[in-house]
């Protein structure tokens, strides 16, 4: 990852800078401040936990990727993506790295985990499910927390991805690459699938913020640039909150 990587506070519009080649995982911590995110080791990509005062620790140790970590709300469990069984695969574990749990296992791409707000439920982007002209596009997924029940969510024809829980559990926000506008657009749906209906084009990676009642999003501007935009969840109040930047998450409980 080139860029440099921000964690922004969406309802207030602040950015707080990590460093180069740290990427914040989909759900950064639970409301004490942790964050859990990626960093390039000197021998691939680890999990690492920062403290409020900016200590960070080493979660995993492995020659193969670690990435796109993902805090359960309650911040006792972290889901995350590696490579070490060959290809991407969801793996989960404790928050102080312990009690490592393989979640899925198939020769498809599995990525973006984020938990379900009581923990149950794991939703996820994979490859696994072919689309109608052939090729295998992301659809978003949804299993138990120990990797059962896996179930497919949307279509596997829209390249949807980045899903993200609402606080309340009702509702999932994920971005489709093929929208009207020409790029991704931002959609909610239940948690079943069902129900579907787009909030606003052209914005990617959502996350619900202010007690799920808005969703902040990525909107690209020109070339590398990036905005964080919030719209409420009906589609009204569309508000720019930070101009020029480049990643952000909220909260695991969406408070910010």
């Amino acid at each position: 990852m080139n860029r440099l990587l921000s964690v922004v506070v969406a309802s207030l519009g602040i950015t707080a800078p990590l460093s180069v080649a740290e990427q914040p995982g989909a759900s950064n911590g639970p409301p004490d401040g942790t964050i859990v995110f990626s960093s390039l080791a000197p021998r691939g990509w680890d999990i690492y936990l920062r403290d409020v005062d900016g200590v960070a620790s080493r979660l995993t140790r492995h020659s193969a990727l670690d990435f796109n970590a993902a805090f359960s709300a309650d911040g006792q469990r972290i889901a995350f993506v590696s490579e070490r069984d060959g290809n991407m695969e969801l793996y989960a574990m404790n928050s102080d790295g312990s009690g490592l749990q393989r979640l899925t296992s198939d020769f498809a791409l599995d990525d973006h985990p984020t938990w379900s707000p009581d923990g149950r439920q794991i939703a996820f982007v994979s490859t696994r499910q072919p689309a109608s002209a052939g090729r295998a596009w992301n659809a978003i997924y949804a299993m138990d927390s120990d990797g059962s029940n896996i179930r497919r969510l949307s279509s596997a024809d829209m390249a949807d991805y980045s899903p993200a829980w609402s606080p309340r559990g009702d509702l999932i926000a994920f971005a489709s690459g093929s929208g009207r506008s020409g790029q991704s657009d931002i959609y909610v749906m239940k948690p079943n699938g069902q129900r579907r209906r787009l909030v606003v084009e052209n914005g990617g990676w959502p996350a619900f913020i202010e007690e799920g009642r808005a969703i902040a999003f990525h909107r690209q501007r020109n070339g590398d640039d990036w905005d964080v935009w919030r719209i409420h969840t009906d589609g009204s109040e569309l508000k720019r909150l930070v101009e020029n930047a480049s990643m952000s998450r909220a909260t695991a409980d969406g408070s910010k």
